[in-house]
């Protein structure tokens, strides 16, 4: 005949305190610890949006660049030459270029602020 003995201790009032407290403690941490954790496939997502939208910006910049080199060159060509219609053309590039310039710059405040948290 085999017998089993089982022993189950019941604790103390404050020992049963303190254990309900440990557990509503640690259920409190593991909810705080889900909202904590982040998406890492959406950060990746916007890090590589913000790589792509940075290099299209450098680009523009480059394109911006050359253009007002030739106006520049443009200009001084036609004051050299005083030519009007010349000098009055490389006027008018310029500030197309001046003009797309501001544009872009408005765009890209407005992005920033669109996207910065508020404090």
């Amino acid at each position: 005949m085999r017998i089993n003995f089982h022993h189950f201790h019941h604790p103390d009032e404050e020992t049963a305190e303190r254990l309900c407290r440990i557990e509503e403690m640690l259920s409190t941490n593991l909810e705080r610890q889900d909202e904590m954790t982040i998406d890492t496939k959406a950060a990746l997502d916007a890090v590589r949006q913000l790589t792509t939208d940075s290099a299209s910006n450098r680009e523009l910049l480059k394109q911006i660049k050359a253009g007002l080199d030739k106006a520049n060159a443009d200009l001084a060509a036609a004051l050299a030459a005083n030519d009007p219609a010349a000098t009055a053309a490389a006027q008018a590039d310029l500030q197309t270029i001046a003009d797309l310039a501001n544009t872009e710059d408005a765009a890209v405040k407005d992005a920033i602020t669109a996207n910065t948290p508020a404090a």
